[in-house]
């Protein structure tokens, strides 16, 4: 299967909901404005709105990116009235009508920090579609096992030279240590993280992936969830898997040559 960017791609109004404060923001913001150009609003919690950047070639595509009302998985469900209040802030200031926007929400399946399996669980069938969801607010769960840091690593780490982490706060140690940043990052790095995560996803559900899964992403979403919960049993460590090039791909960024 062969991909390629279509980084000039109008990809309208997007949302990625997010669970911390700092990490999460300045990688997508590096990702979304660097390595392609588009209109960044950042609405972190505590603070007002911004609009990060302006992109001067496309005014039609808008990304925000929002986090949840404290960093846990768990703030999906019960911080439904947040996020309510932040997104009528958002359409009074920017227009931005959610039944109208791709929604992603990105988050890790860490041991420490989200530790409840049967919440994570229930949320993979239920977050299912980034434009079509029965759930109140919507969306499609994304996650990164263990942290978001695995999608670094499978952009700029080969898979024959990397080594699993239990937590991704020891991913972020051997990142750090073998100077492995996210300027590091370039267009064909977007394409090595999209391709790694392909080949993770059918080592793990023996399933090939197709673009028409992320039309009903749940049971896919499932069956990888219980695949890695049992690579995490049997090992002590996750498979390196970084689902956010899934957003890539059902924006149009990334084009899948099936």
């Amino acid at each position: 299967m062969k991909l390629s960017l279509n980084p000039t791609k109008s990809i309208g109004k997007v949302v990625f909901i997010v669970e911390g404060q700092r990490r999460e923001f300045t990688f997508l913001e590096y990702l979304l404005t660097k390595v392609f150009d588009y209109t960044v609003v950042e609405y972190r919690r505590g603070k007002e709105p911004i609009v990060y950047y302006q992109s001067p070639s496309d005014i039609h595509s808008q990304i925000f990116i929002v986090n949840t009302e404290n960093s846990n998985i768990s703030s999906i469900k019960r911080g439904t009235d947040y996020l309510n209040a932040v997104f009528n802030e958002l359409y009074e200031k920017y227009k931005l009508d959610l039944h109208n926007a791709a929604t992603y929400y990105i988050f890790d399946r860490d041991p420490k920090s989200n530790n409840n399996p049967e919440l994570i669980e229930n949320l993979t069938t239920e977050l299912t579609n980034a434009r079509d969801n029965d759930t109140e607010l919507g969306g499609l769960l994304l996650l990164s096992y263990p942290s978001l840091e695995a999608y670094l690593l499978s952009a700029l780490v080969h898979k024959e030279d990397r080594v699993p982490f239990e937590r991704g706060e020891k991913m972020k140690e051997y990142l750090a240590r073998n100077k492995l940043y996210q300027e590091n990052i370039q267009e064909q790095n977007v394409l090595q993280a999209a391709d790694e995560m392909l080949a993770e996803l059918y080592s793990l559900s023996g399933i090939e992936f197709k673009i028409s899964i992320l039309d009903d992403f749940g049971e896919y979403n499932l069956s990888i969830f219980k695949s890695e919960e049992h690579e995490f049993e049997t090992n002590k460590a996750y498979s390196i898997l970084s689902c956010l090039s899934c957003a890539l791909i059902d924006l149009g960024i990334i084009v899948m040559d099936e």
